[in-house]
């Protein structure tokens, strides 16, 4: 079982990170309903009990997945917790400054063997990860991006002597590493670099939200296929100097490029013409009372910002559609509007599900009008292009003018299987 956290200095610097299983019993916390936020882009949720000053463990996760069971089911792809503090003051308590609860892994080609842990925490089988992070400024400015990145990497797909992150390699991404066109070799074992943000890098992140997401991190996430991943340089037994010039020193760099990374480890699947790229992401707020008004509205426009489609205008700083180069999109669950959990989705409805997620441009899940006649079990975009299955389970496809088959739905259950549909 495969936890990841992130540590930060108090000067805002994410330096450091362990991979560890947090065990214990703990008496329960009681947890109210989840009552939806008005904007319908959260919820919170009030817990008495809950130490605002406490790190999350497992048995709080489980809590945490039984109250996501119990109003919404396996319609979700990731969640945030977030504590009801505004900054990170009172992380020293803690101990982190976000963690990843990974729940299951699927994807082959990232590394280590793909791992399903959902049993464990009571998840259904779409719910990739619980992430804790506990204060709201932390959703715009970091670890946010970092704690999702951990649902795909590193799974030893280079290996470092910085476990599940990036160390002294050119990965230069959310897991850290430094960007490969500003390596420079100051003597024979003595090199300097820098993180994409033009600072100093970090073996295990750099510096929050300040930096996009890299390509290689962007092929994990099934974002770019292996053709557009520079080679991956590691430096050898590198040390920091602690100098403050960004110096370390390594026996060599060792270079390898991606032909070579998928022959160790296979082919990235699904591949990125089939990968998720919608994320449905429940944010909750945990709090032991109810919320203020200010305080609500700041969750919500961390929610906002953090979730918008477009470039936010804030000096080093990546919402999550700017860090993946606008080929991905998060999009906040409304729990007002999901359907119930006592819903039993058909296979057609599960697959248009996938489908809206892995081509979210042409199926909009937001405006599926949904139809079934006695042959088709179909839904409609204001594009005009519909999508279903017919009555002996093939995929027609139909573009406002010809109506096509496409090819048996067979053909894409493992896509939908590892995705969790």
């Amino acid at each position: 079982m495969i936890v990841s956290s992130t540590f930060v200095r108090r000067a805002g610097f994410l330096v450091a990170a362990t991979a560890a299983l947090l065990c214990g019993h703990v008496s329960a916390v009681e947890y109210g309903p989840l009552v939806p936020l008005a904007t319908g882009r959260g919820a919170y949720v009030i817990s008495p009990d809950f130490n605002q000053r406490a790190a999350v463990d497992t048995d709080r996760i489980k809590e945490l997945v039984a109250l996501v069971n119990r109003d919404l089911g396996n319609q979700l792809d990731a969640v945030f917790v977030v504590n009801n503090q505004p900054d990170d003051s009172e992380v020293s308590s803690i101990g982190y400054y976000g963690i990843n609860y990974v729940m299951h892994r699927r994807a082959q080609g990232l590394g280590s063997s793909p791992s399903d842990f959902g049993a464990f925490y009571g998840a259904q089988t779409r719910l990739r990860s619980v992430m804790h992070l506990p204060y709201r400024s932390a959703i715009l400015n970091g670890p946010s991006l970092h704690e999702f990145m951990h649902n795909w990497a590193n799974a030893d797909f280079v290996k470092t002597s910085v476990g599940g992150h990036w160390g002294f390699s050119s990965a230069n991404g959310q897991l850290g590493g430094f960007n490969a066109a500003n390596l420079r070799q100051i003597n024979g074992t003595t090199y300097t670099a820098k993180a994409p943000n033009g600072r100093c890098f970090g073996t295990f992140a750099n510096r929050g939200n300040s930096v996009p997401f890299s390509n290689l991190e962007l092929y994990l996430m099934g974002l770019l296929p292996e053709s557009q991943v520079e080679p991956i340089q590691v430096a050898r037994n590198a040390v920091f100097l602690n100098n403050g010039n960004c110096e370390f020193t390594a026996d060599a760099i060792d270079t390898s490029t991606m032909a070579q990374q998928v022959a160790s480890f296979g082919k990235r699947f699904p591949a990125s013409d089939y990968s998720q790229k919608r994320f449905d992401v429940l944010f909750i707020l945990i709090a032991n009372s109810t919320p203020s008004a200010s305080d609500l509205a700041d969750f919500d426009r961390q929610i906002e910002i953090f979730t918008r489609q477009s470039s936010i205008e804030q000096e080093f700083t990546y919402n999550f559609w700017s860090a993946t180069n606008g080929l991905a999109r998060m999009v906040p669950v409304d729990i007002s509007k999901a359907p119930a959990k006592s819903t039993v989705f058909t296979e057609a409805q599960r697959f248009l599900s996938w489908a809206e997620r892995v081509f979210p441009d042409f199926f909009p899940a937001e405006s599926r009008q949904a139809a079934k006649t006695a042959e088709y079990d179909y839904a409609c975009y204001p594009n005009n292009i519909c999508l279903g299955l017919d009555s002996r389970k093939d995929i027609y496809f139909f573009n406002g003018r010809d109506l096509s088959k496409v090819a048996p739905i067979t053909d894409f259950a493992q896509h939908m299987r590892i995705e969790g549909f």
